[in-house]
């Protein structure tokens, strides 16, 4: 198993369930055991440790019987052979291979970005390295102003993690609206007002273009619009694309991601793909997409799991869920965020004075997508009416009512989703 996160780990948990002897290793390039990387941004805010975020610890690698090789970076695949080389130039044979090595950060092309002030954000180090420059940089100066470039969900995490440091922080954001992966303009709306009241800056509709500063120092950027902002380091954080580097020089077929069938197997015989960097089916279109988020990536790995001993279990499809802490207020958000054309039927509220936002979209008088802001404890329902795709037709005017729950719903759908869940 090239990767060591959450597909990785559904992977092992899948095997491991119907097969105590075969041999599992994983390679990563990383030296740590398994950590959610959603909590590193407690690690920037200083809130967490390590220990803290871990998500499978070093007694599980011994007690699953995983032979791991931790600090090492796979860097190709000969797929006649079944050899990974690692940048050590040892090899390691194969019977059957998991890809999972998940996503990277795009580098936007900016002019300066060779400066040491500068970072990632995308895994542990990233953010420990974050946080150690901010915490040197607060004993000489009492103010430090961050710029991240990038509006999306990995943006606003750093953003929330140094604002709790007590850096002042700008957004700069390509698009018209921040997180618009995960929120409409209305949900947009009330996040950036949100984020407003902790004094976080947020420009839209503009692009860094270069980071100036002497030496190897930040001092500032230039915006495409002319404008020109002071700061003392700068995140860079305008994405994330599926990490192919391993694919080069193979026959994998791809095109954002790892193409894979309904068994998360590759074009090639015994390789596989889960996770971030896979292009699976949707469980709601049909169609193969790349949906990076934490909990598809261990289902995937999970069912690539079974069908890597030859068990064939069929992944059910991906579906789109995210959620973000907007400073406490709980946001979350499924499937589609905007309804494609005038096919699709829309409910929503707005409140901006509670900071209150529900959104639900349907197809057919199937839910296929929904937002939630502020009150989120039945998203939980509307996620498993969305992935049964039952038809709310009868409850439909219901379903935005404060206190909705299955009691509005008849006994037979009942009994299925509590006794024949998905």
């Amino acid at each position: 198993i090239i990767g060591n996160s959450a597909a990785a780990i559904g992977a092992v948990e899948a095997i491991r369930k119907n097969d105590k002897l075969s041999k599992i290793t994983i390679i990563s390039e990383e030296s740590y055991p398994a950590y959610s990387r959603p909590f590193i941004k407690d690690i920037l805010s200083g809130k967490a440790d390590f220990n803290r975020i871990i998500y499978r610890n070093e007694q599980f690698y011994e007690k699953k019987n995983i032979n791991t090789i931790f600090g090492k970076k796979a860097v190709s695949i000969n797929q006649n052979k079944k050899i990974i080389a690692l940048e050590n130039g040892k090899n390691i044979k194969y019977d059957k291979l998991l890809i999972s090595t998940g996503g990277k950060t795009i580098i936007p092309p900016i002019k300066g970005l060779n400066k040491k002030q500068i970072f990632q954000f995308m895994k542990y180090d990233d953010a420990k390295n974050i946080y150690n420059f901010i915490k040197k940089d607060l004993k000489r100066k009492k103010k430090i102003k961050a710029v991240v470039i990038g509006g999306g969900l990995i943006g606003f995490s750093a953003a929330l993690g140094l604002e709790k440091l007590g850096v002042h922080v700008i957004i700069i954001e390509i698009l018209p609206y921040i997180l618009s992966k995960i929120f409409d303009k209305d949900g947009s709306e009330i996040a950036r007002k949100i984020a407003k009241s902790k004094s976080i800056e947020i420009i839209t509709s503009d692009s860094v273009v270069s980071v100036s500063g002497k030496g190897s120092n930040v001092s500032g950027i230039t915006l495409k619009s002319g404008k020109r902002i002071k700061c003392d380091s700068v995140i860079l954080a305008a994405g994330v694309t599926p990490n192919l580097e391993i694919c080069e020089k193979t026959k994998l077929k791809t095109n954002y991601g790892i193409i894979v069938d309904k068994y998360l197997k590759t074009n090639i015989t015994e390789i596989f793909a889960a996770g971030d960097v896979t292009e699976a089916p949707d469980g709601l279109t049909g169609k193969n997409n790349v949906v990076a988020i934490w909990p598809n990536a261990y289902r995937q790995g999970y069912f690539a799991g079974f069908n890597m001993i030859n068990i064939k279990r069929p992944f059910p499809g991906s579906f789109v869920m995210n959620s973000i802490d907007l400073f406490d207020i709980p946001s979350i958000s499924g499937g589609l965020i905007d309804a494609p054309d005038k096919d699709y039927e829309i409910l929503s509220e707005r409140n901006d004075d509670t900071l209150n936002y529900k959104k639900i979209i349907f197809n057919k008088n199937k839910i296929v997508g929904y937002i939630f802001i502020n009150e989120i404890d039945k998203a939980g329902i509307f996620y498993g009416l969305m992935i049964n795709k039952v038809n709310v037709k009868n409850f439909k005017k219901h379903l935005l009512r404060k206190d909705f729950g299955f009691v509005y719903t008849d006994k037979k759908l009942r009994k299925k989703l509590f006794e024949n869940p998905a």
